[in-house]
């Protein structure tokens, strides 16, 4: 099973790769969201901005980590990079369902301080609370 530090790796890898893909694809919601956070004024304006903002790296983020993981790959790019795999409980690649509720549940993962990605560090299995709740383990590929 693969440790929290890589598995952070692979993580830190995808948030680069998706924050250009958004940066590329969307500049004026970027310029927009750049704009309001210069402002120390909380108004009704900056915070629609900044939802508007989160909703779309949520979804763009679980639409590119669903994909990836139900695809012959099982993983990412961060995970392909850092030679990790996503699979089920039996070894297999993860339906596009199991997919999509492993990546709806990192929203879980996230909510408390990252208490359910931090699970990884105690969990005998290295499962995050996602990975449990969608019963999928990160697995290190073999070289």
């Amino acid at each position: 099973m693969a440790s929290f530090w890589i598995r952070l790796l692979a993580y830190l890898i995808d948030a680069i790769i998706i924050s250009l893909m958004i940066s590329a694809l969307l500049p004026g919601l970027i310029m927009q969201t750049l704009e309001v956070t210069k402002s120390d004024a909380i108004t009704t304006e900056a915070l629609l901005i900044r939802l508007k903002f989160n909703a779309v790296v949520f979804i763009f983020s679980t639409i590119y980590n669903t994909l990836w993981e139900a695809s012959s790959m099982r993983g990412s790019l961060g995970k392909i990079l850092c030679r990790l795999a996503v699979s089920d409980e039996d070894g297999r690649k993860l339906t596009i369902g199991r997919a999509l509720l492993r990546n709806l549940g990192k929203f879980v993962s996230g909510l408390v301080l990252w208490v359910g990605y931090l699970a990884v560090l105690w969990d005998s299995r290295n499962q995050a609370w996602h990975d449990k709740w969608a019963k999928t383990y990160v697995l290190v590929k073999n070289r």
